[in-house]
């Protein structure tokens, strides 16, 4: 029992979607800012019928941390004490709260829970009220109280983001059957489960956006695109060359490039370094290539200045071998990973002959071929880059990704981003999942 009193429980309650937020000066209030909150299709605005607006309590996690020890649950039971809803109807059924055939706005939705994880009872209260702006709610402002039982629960909002535009009817439609067949391949994981999708430029999906998701090694895009920027302004070609150190080859770390030259004290042009670094995922090859533009920092303000600020790029393949926490300080949502990709298909931010070497070395990725490659039709053109890490000795592991940019049969091309964090799940589950994710997106793409 006192090994159970001292994990700490966090509930992460998914009601809403949210690209950011900020602290109120009072600790338990915290306001949300840009949401874009779930809606129904068959009532959305431009049928001029009031929206409705889907909370998924389900989606409440609990995470047990002991150390570097974590363990995931999802309620096994939610009830509702207290429901009361002003100017619109309300009613919740299987843990899914809908408010619909509201007038005005704000609307505010007050309501008492208790969930049940393993046995084990959380109340809690919640205030919440939803403003309007051009027909898309704007803020969502929730307060809620706590009791406190025998165990210590710290209560923390971490909501999806779910992007929906200004698209015919049809697409949200299509959207909710894909978001739909997502949450039956994630439901009942283990594991927190991150996706972003762009389809010709335009975010059209995102499941969970609302975690830091640590990158692995999937964040070699991001300094490949540094590398090549770098040689741009800098004058410099692919076979500019750069002298390795023996000591610089690491040993017990993934390197194809130590084990092609194991003396090391050699000169080797940047692009084969760079094919190394992002086709074989060579964690020596990063490094050398980090130290080459000026460190993590660099290329964190590089990717920065690119527009992008829902990520950050601070520790090295050599660091992240260190202390077990240090892979969490290279994190991206699942969104700014495919809006980089599509920055880098669309936004002309290279020269055409830099652009096609990455664009290749990215097709040559021997990495992951059971993740977002794992189920598509043979012959379809995958330019992407993986990530994965360790498992802890409970079991834990902390990321399972694949980022990329696929052709579709008839020429357009989309951006997936897929992160699986903190899973206890095997190996194979979670490259199932990615896979299955992966195939779910491109049949609902080419139907």
């Amino acid at each position: 029992m006192n090994k159970i009193k001292a994990l700490k429980i966090i509930i992460i309650l998914y009601i809403i979607s949210v690209s950011g937020f900020s602290q109120n000066k009072d600790k338990d209030v915290t306001i949300y800012k840009d949401v874009d909150p779930r809606i129904s299709t068959k009532e959305f605005h431009f049928e001029n019928k009031s929206p409705q607006l889907i909370f998924n309590l389900s989606r409440a996690w609990a995470i047990h941390s002991n150390g570097d020890s974590i363990r995931i649950t999802r309620p096994d039971r939610i009830e509702f004490k207290e429901l009361s809803v002003i100017d619109a109807k309300a009613e919740h059924k299987q843990g899914m709260l809908t408010i619909k055939e509201y007038k005005k706005h704000p609307v505010i939705i007050t309501y008492d829970i208790i969930l049940s994880f393993n046995g084990k009872l959380v109340s809690m209260q919640f205030k919440n009220i939803v403003a309007q702006k051009k027909n898309i709610p704007i803020e969502y402002i929730s307060h809620f109280t706590h009791q406190k039982s025998q165990e210590y629960y710290k209560l923390i909002h971490e909501p999806t983001k779910v992007s929906m535009f200004a698209t015919p009817t049809h697409a949200f439609s299509q959207n909710d059957v894909l978001r739909n067949d997502i949450e039956k391949i994630i439901r009942g994981k283990r594991a927190t489960v991150g996706v972003a999708l762009i389809v010709d430029g335009k975010d059209t999906l995102t499941v969970n956006n609302g975690f830091h998701y640590p990158t692995q090694s999937t964040y070699k895009f991001h300094l490949a695109l540094a590398v090549l920027d770098y040689l741009n302004k800098n004058n410099l070609s692919l076979d500019h060359k750069i002298f390795i150190r023996k000591a610089e080859l690491l040993p017990d770390t993934h390197s194809p490039l130590r084990d092609d030259y194991p003396d090391g004290n050699i000169e080797l042009p940047v692009s084969e370094i760079l094919k190394y670094t992002v086709s074989q995922s060579d964690n020596n090859g990063c490094d050398i290539l980090f130290r080459f533009v000026g460190g993590t920092s660099a290329v964190d303000r590089y990717i920065r200045d690119l527009g992008f600020s829902d990520f950050a790029i601070a520790a090295t393949e050599e660091e992240m071998h260190g202390p077990w926490e240090v892979q969490y300080t290279n994190w991206s949502t699942p969104l700014t990973a495919a809006r980089v990709l599509e920055k880098f298909r669309t936004g002309n931010i290279l020269p055409q002959h830099f652009h096609d070497f990455l664009w290749n070395a990215m097709v040559d990725t021997t990495t992951g071929p059971k993740k977002i490659k794992g189920l598509l039709p043979p012959g379809t053109i995958v330019a992407h880059k993986t990530g994965s890490s360790f498992r802890n000795a409970e079991g834990l592991n902390a990321a399972e990704n694949d980022i990329a940019i696929i052709r579709l049969p008839d020429g357009r091309y989309y951006s997936l981003a897929v992160f699986v964090a903190d899973s206890m799940e095997d190996e194979a589950t979670n490259m199932r999942m990615i896979a299955e994710i992966s195939r779910a997106v491109y049949d609902s793409l080419t139907k």
